[in-house]
């Protein structure tokens, strides 16, 4: 769906029909420049599974740099490295669309879920090797923090910039210059937010219709 300036869409995250709504405007030219820099000045970072897969290996060397057994840490890497590898396949057999969604033969959609299954395997044979690492502090347990914490700075930045009013919150609702405030933010409940943040990122993402036109 395209929408237009001025235009608003309403959300309602406890099903049709049902309050509260919220109503958020349509996307401008620089909103998502506004809302990645706002995402940032909170603290809001992203890291891909190929990027962790490289700060737990970077702990790894840390943590055993003065280890004697030398064996024990080439294995552990090795697993590391292995699983990199697994992904840097599936991701690049992905990107040149092996698995694309509207070759709907069986065969394809097998192939797809068998590779993705060793990947999700090569994440369990790491399960113990994650839980000691995160112990540690580093660059992991940093970059899992921020990724958790991403979402919800997401979230509230998206709901201060695009929400224009609602119906049903046990609220005045009011924006500032600056967006909506927190003291206002502070009354949609957490799920909701996490909701106005998700319906945002799709309005910012153009549909296939729209970017064929």
């Amino acid at each position: 769906m395209l929408l237009k300036p001025g235009e608003t869409v309403e959300l309602r995250p406890e099903g049709e029909g049902k309050d509260p709504v919220y109503r958020l405007r349509a996307p401008l030219l620089y909103d998502r420049v506004q809302l990645e820099a706002a995402v940032t000045r909170h603290g809001g970072k992203r890291h891909g599974a190929y990027e962790l897969l490289a700060a737990l290996r970077a702990d790894v060397v840390t943590a055993m740099a003065d280890s004697d057994d030398a064996e024990q840490r080439e294995a552990l890497l090795a697993r590391i490295d292995a699983q990199r590898a697994r992904m840097a396949a599936f991701g690049q057999r992905v990107n040149a669309g092996d698995y694309d969604h509207r070759n709907e033969d069986e065969a394809t959609w097998k192939r797809f879920l068998e590779d993705l299954a060793e990947v999700e395997k090569g994440d369990q044979d790491l399960a113990e090797i994650i839980y000691h690492v995160l112990q540690l502090g580093g660059l992991y347990a940093t970059a899992t923090a921020q990724n958790t914490a991403y979402p919800q700075i997401f979230a509230i930045e998206a709901a201060r910039l695009f929400l224009v009013g609602w119906d049903g919150v046990k609220a005045d609702f009011r924006r500032g210059p600056q967006g909506v405030p927190d003291q206002v933010l502070q009354a949609i409940p957490e799920a909701h937010r996490l909701a106005i943040g998700g319906r945002v990122d799709q309005l910012l993402k153009p549909d296939a219709d729209t970017e064929k036109n």
